[in-house]
């Protein structure tokens, strides 16, 4: 199921107490937001697709240790200390332009683990923005521009 938020974002299985992988469509930006997560942290995270991750080269380990992989089919990491970060960044690793399907079928596995002893559970896919609110923004930046010109007309 899909839904809909009112500010623009296109959830899959809006669920408020699980963390969220947040895609921004225009740039292919992850962000992975830990604030709804067991704890309101992620201490670990596993992300695997059929070789789409771009840019992976340039990823560094969020967590202090060792237990980490950046390549075009995976990008994880794991917090020894099991602290854990609220907000993880880790940059353009997918192609700009996916809807919310397009992500949900490149992501073979998306899944964390909040605070110690929450167990393993799916991320929930956020796009942002959604491509319709993209659609609705340009159709009222237009609006505005065409009364404006005859407003100065």
């Amino acid at each position: 199921m899909i839904l809909f938020g009112v500010i623009g974002h296109a959830h899959a299985n809006d669920l408020s107490d699980q963390a969220d992988l947040v895609y921004d469509l225009t740039t292919g930006e992850v962000t992975l937001d830990g604030s709804e997560a067991a704890g309101g942290v992620i201490t670990n995270f596993v992300l695997t697709s059929n070789g789409e991750f771009v840019n992976t080269a340039g990823l560094s380990n969020p967590f202090a240790g060792v237990f980490f992989t950046a390549t075009a089919f995976e990008v994880s990491a794991s917090d020894p200390l099991t602290t854990g970060l609220a907000q993880i960044q880790l940059g353009s690793i997918l192609t700009p332009g996916l809807d919310l399907i397009g992500l949900e079928s490149l992501l073979i596995e998306s899944t964390y683990v909040g605070s110690l002893g929450s167990g393993q559970l799916d991320l929930d896919l956020v796009v942002v923005p959604e491509p319709a609110s993209l659609t609705l923004l340009a159709a009222g930046a237009l609006l505005i521009s065409s009364r404006c010109r005859r407003v100065t007309s």
